[in-house]
């Protein structure tokens, strides 16, 4: 059984597909969630697997679209976002780069977050947490440091995030095979780190 690496580290909003009068199943193209006044910026997933800007509406509203990614293959969404994050850091001047994951841990601190979880690529586990690879599994809770706890997925090499707690780091919502993912406090919430 697929392990959902995001459902353990963001806030979970789950959904059952609803049956389609034509036969098979429905999914929406969007979802909408209320968010809280000071949970800006935000960045979003679109339909394409991508993480975009997000605009809140005036009454606190923000839409992330749903992207094809069965449980097994989220690790694309976790690459998609570190991408993001590095390329809105540089374009937003954001202080989310990091160079190791104890500067990520320190950054969360100093922004008034509270670091909850890491998210390492399988193949860092030796020069990151000294741990063998062939002990834990590929994707999912390998342990606890610090109060971190610390996760593996399908990230690329070298590379990591770590996150605030779920309720400040952001939404992830389930239909089915289908995934959508608002990232809350992407100026400070979830740091993306290159090792």
């Amino acid at each position: 059984m697929a392990f959902s690496v995001l459902s353990q580290i963001l806030r979970v909003d789950r959904h059952r597909q609803r049956s389609d009068p034509r036969g098979g199943f429905s999914t929406p193209l969007m979802h909408e969630d209320e968010i809280e006044e000071g949970a800006v910026p935000v960045i979003v997933t679109n339909t394409r697997g991508a993480f975009i800007m997000g605009k809140a509406s005036l009454d606190h509203r923000i839409r992330c679209a749903f992207v094809e990614c069965p449980v097994e293959d989220e690790g694309v969404i976790v690459r998609a976002l570190h991408k993001a994050l590095l390329e809105l850091s540089v374009q937003q001047k954001w202080a989310v780069r990091c160079t190791s994951v104890q500067e990520a841990i320190d950054r969360l601190q100093a922004a008034g977050m509270e670091p909850k979880s890491a998210i390492l690529p399988y193949a860092s586990l030796p020069s990151v947490l000294g741990v063998e690879p062939d002990k834990v599994p590929s994707q999912g809770y390998v342990t606890t440091v610090d109060g971190v706890r610390m996760f593996t997925s399908d990230l690329s090499d070298k590379t990591a995030l770590v996150f605030g707690s779920p309720v400040m780091a952001g939404i992830y919502t389930r239909v089915g095979d289908y995934a959508g993912v608002a990232i809350l406090r992407a100026d400070r919430a979830v740091m993306a780190v290159t090792l």
